[in-house]
């Protein structure tokens, strides 16, 4: 049951669909919730303030946050392809507050459900992730929608583009499963990971014959971290056939190779197709979550506010990662710059 504010803002599955015959007026109106404190006591019952609760990110925050004078209102806002006129916008709810809560940052999104939403308008709202995998057919429909819509604009390097490669620049093959000469304009994945404090398996002058041989990872690969594993594993089952990963296409006891390889970091993640940043855990054996059964537990709120009408509250990538070893690395903030693919 829904609080009266709440029931009064009449919010239904199309008003997160812009259409060319809207009422714009409705969407351009900032809705009075009430202050943070009272918000936060109708969360008890009102699902749609235990959704603002949420936004909010009270539980994050003291106590002393809650003060009866926060005014907050709740409004509108575009998102998708808001500047072409090539692919969808849609609409979601954001909240304000005044005067700022001191230590917070922008509330995050709430959006529907896609499975509520009308059909065809579903590319920009939340999902029920499964808790059993990730979907690699739902990451092959983001990758085909990017390059559809703005593939030029992803695929432009930051790097100049007159650099060419180091000539010992090497992927793993993971169709071969072994290591390779990249092929001339390969297209390539990278995995950003947290090597941690653990033994991690590289490539070595004395492993490196072996390993380049076909099917030589398979040989060692019990000897791989998990997150190397699965980032193999992922981009296999992406339909792609190369990935650059640090330790295991650098050779870590020849000085010469790593002098040709490491000051051109920048380039190699720059030019990848994408990145698979592993998020999660402190080391490399932490693992890519959603790649093998049962390596993922999500906690998702999604509230029902009418019938067939469900909204959730996804995280946004920075609160994701603000408490991650993840992000305590030099090199998160250049690949911010190119991540495509972000396991979580």
């Amino acid at each position: 049951m829904l609080c009266g504010i709440c029931d009064h803002l009449e919010i239904v599955a199309n008003d997160f669909i812009i259409k060319p015959e809207d009422d714009t007026s409705k969407f351009d109106e900032s809705h009075d919730l009430g202050t943070l404190h009272e918000i936060c006591q109708r969360a008890h019952y009102c699902p749609s303030c235990c959704l603002f609760v949420e936004a909010i990110g009270v539980s994050e925050h003291p106590s002393s946050q809650l003060e009866k004078n926060i005014q907050c209102q709740l409004y509108w806002m575009s998102e998708g392809f808001v500047s072409t006129e090539e692919g969808p916008t849609v609409r979601c709810l954001r909240l304000s507050a005044q005067p700022w809560p001191h230590a917070f940052n922008e509330f995050n999104r709430l959006t529907i459900l896609a499975e509520d939403a009308p059909d065809g308008h579903r590319l920009f709202f939340s999902r029920k992730i499964p808790s059993e995998r990730l979907s690699v057919k739902l990451i092959k429909k983001w990758v085909k929608s990017c390059q559809r819509w703005h593939g030029e604009d992803c695929e432009e390097p930051l790097t100049k583009s007159v650099l060419e490669m180091p000539p010992n620049f090497r992927v793993i093959d993971t169709w071969a499963r072994c290591i390779v000469q990249a092929p001339p304009h390969c297209r390539y994945l990278t995995l950003s990971y947290v090597w941690g404090p653990i033994e991690v398996f590289k490539l070595t002058s004395s492993n490196i014959k072996m390993l380049a041989g076909p099917g030589g990872l398979k040989k060692l690969w019990h000897c791989l971290p998990t997150t190397i594993q699965d980032a193999i594993t992922l981009t296999s089952s992406l339909s792609e056939r190369y990935i650059w990963i640090d330790s295991m296409c650098i050779i870590q006891d020849d000085d010469a190779d790593k002098r040709g390889l490491i000051p051109h970091m920048d380039l190699i993640y720059d030019r990848g197709f994408m990145t698979i940043v592993a998020a999660t855990g402190d080391n490399a054996n932490a693992g890519l979550p959603g790649v093998r059964k049962k390596s993922r537990s999500c906690v998702q709120m999604v509230e029902e506010l009418r019938p067939s009408l469900r909204l959730t509250c996804p995280k946004h990538l920075t609160d994701l990662l603000n408490n991650s070893v993840y992000e305590s690395r030099g090199w998160t903030y250049v690949l911010r710059l190119s991540v495509l693919c972000v396991a979580v």
